[in-house]
């Protein structure tokens, strides 16, 4: 900028200078020498304007050698403008990464202090754990130490009172067993007297017995022709009679009458429940389908039916049947069959084991579907006192259609016997031979015999097909839960809670 300008001043002088020069010749005009004069000026105006543009020429490549200079320069300044800023930015970078270097050693030292806090406080708290444990543990052998200590004095409490106790007891049973003994020797006394008179007693009626037999005998033998043809006419108008009231009392008009079974046991008025550990009655044996076989009238009455059995017949293992089981099975079976009486239609009879069993079916007669059994049997009717014969017709008298197919018979037991009471679980009512009607109640509370117990299970027949079947069990009562209760074909001991 500075050159151009000193260009322009020479410039401005070099016309100022040729304006003075022309009006110096012009005011020479009348001077006689003034052409002379004026080609002079002329030629040195002309070598001025040389000069000047000399000058100006080189002025102007001066000009432009310094334009090319200060060019040069000037990218020369830009390249080393470039270049510091360029080592700037690498000097910023180094200074940059310096930093990052920096804070990542101050982080890594920040980190390890943390690490090494964390490790302290590990190591604190181990420390205060160990020395909670070892506190515990003292408390714990403190308090193991004094509930020692405790226990001993009870125990040696207790010891000293179970010696007191003991001592007592010794005492009470030395007192009690001299009063027993003094008690058995009295027995023992008043038993002797008894026996000599019972023996003295016995031998005066053996030999009035004695005497009596001789004159029997003698009597005997005088009247023994006429005896027994009286006797055979005797026992042959008594078939005819039997023959006769068999076929009288088929049907019965009333119910029958049980006496008292044992006179020193009675049912009471209220059970009380069983505390038993029962199994599904279903594991007890098969339980029938009865809602299969009905109809949507009778699907109802079918769901009643299952409930019936499921609250009224309870299943519990044999190891958890009444421990006197066999006992009362035996007893009342003695007591029924030495001729236990009953009445039937006002008069009187007796059941013994000659007049009182079932029908068994023979063997080619068998439903397809029964698979023989020694201890069960398979039958179609029974007679009660040789006086009350029932067959299919009054067994099938209550079947219902969802029960399945009528029977054709019913499982018992090879040493079942009739009675006069039958349970039918799948009603929750009671049934006697002969009577077509059902019971609301059983029988009396002063019987307590032998009863039967209609149940009807399932059993396979032939192409995997379910056969609905009636079994009969004998239940013999048991006086310590107030109930009856059997043995059933898979040996289940059964309650009845009826």
């Amino acid at each position: 900028m500075k050159e151009n300008l000193s260009l322009c001043y020479a410039i401005a002088a070099l016309l100022c200078l040729a304006s003075t020069s022309i009006d110096t010749a012009e005011a020479r005009g009348g001077d006689n020498q003034g052409g002379q004069q004026e080609n002079q000026n002329q030629a040195d105006n002309t070598q001025q304007r040389q000069k000047i543009g000399a000058n100006v020429q080189g002025q102007r490549n001066q000009q432009a050698a310094q334009q090319q200079a200060n060019n040069a320069q000037q990218q020369e300044r830009q390249r080393a403008n470039q270049q510091d800023q360029q080592n700037q930015r690498n000097q910023q970078a180094a200074q940059q990464q310096a930093r990052n270097a920096q804070q990542e050693e101050r982080q890594r030292a920040n980190q390890q202090d943390q690490q090494n806090q964390r490790n302290q406080q590990a190591a604190q708290q181990q420390a205060k754990n160990a020395q909670q444990e070892e506190r515990q543990r003292a408390n714990q052998q403190e308090q193991r130490d004094q509930q020692a200590a405790q226990q001993k004095a009870k125990s040696a409490q207790q010891e000293k009172r179970q010696r007191a106790n003991q001592q007592d007891q010794r005492d009470q049973q030395a007192a009690q067993q001299q009063a027993k003994n003094a008690q058995q020797q009295e027995r023992q006394r008043a038993n002797q007297q008894d026996q000599r008179e019972h023996q003295a007693a016995q031998e005066q009626s053996k030999n009035a017995q004695q005497q009596e037999r001789q004159r029997a005998n003698q009597q005997d033998q005088r009247d023994q022709k006429a005896a027994q043809d009286q006797a055979k006419h005797n026992q042959q108008q008594e078939l005819l009679s039997n023959d006769k009231q068999e076929q009288r009392i088929e049907r019965l008009n009333s119910a029958i009458r049980t006496p008292a079974f044992d006179k020193a046991t009675r049912r009471p008025s209220s059970r009380t429940p069983l505390n038993v550990s029962n199994v599904p009655l279903q594991k007890a044996f098969r339980m029938p389908d009865f809602m299969r076989n009905a109809n949507a009238e009778q699907r109802e009455r079918a769901q009643n039916t299952e409930r019936n059995m499921r609250e009224h017949l309870i299943a519990v293992q044999m190891s958890h049947a009444p421990r006197n089981y066999a006992r009362i099975r035996n007893s009342q079976l003695n007591s029924y069959y030495n001729n236990y009486p009953f009445f039937a239609n006002n008069q009187q009879y007796y059941i013994n084991r000659q007049n009182t069993h079932y029908y068994p079916v023979a063997q080619n007669y068998y439903p397809n579907w029964y698979q023989p059994n020694n201890n069960w049997v398979f039958s179609n009717g029974f007679t009660l006192g040789n006086v009350i014969n029932i067959g299919l017709e009054w067994l099938g008298f209550g079947w219902q259609p969802y029960y399945g197919e009528t029977p054709v018979g019913f499982i018992c037991a090879r040493d079942y016997m009739p009675t006069p009471w039958m349970y039918e679980s799948m009603s929750n009512q009671w049934r006697q031979p002969g009577l077509y009607t059902y019971m609301s109640e059983g029988p009396n509370s002063d019987y307590t015999g032998p009863i039967t117990v209609e149940v009807i299970e399932q059993v396979s027949g032939p192409g995997g097909s379910l056969i609905n079947v009636p079994y009969l069990y004998n239940a013999f009562y048991y006086p310590e839960s107030g109930r009856w209760g059997y043995e059933n074909q898979q040996g289940y001991f059964i309650w009845l809670d009826a």
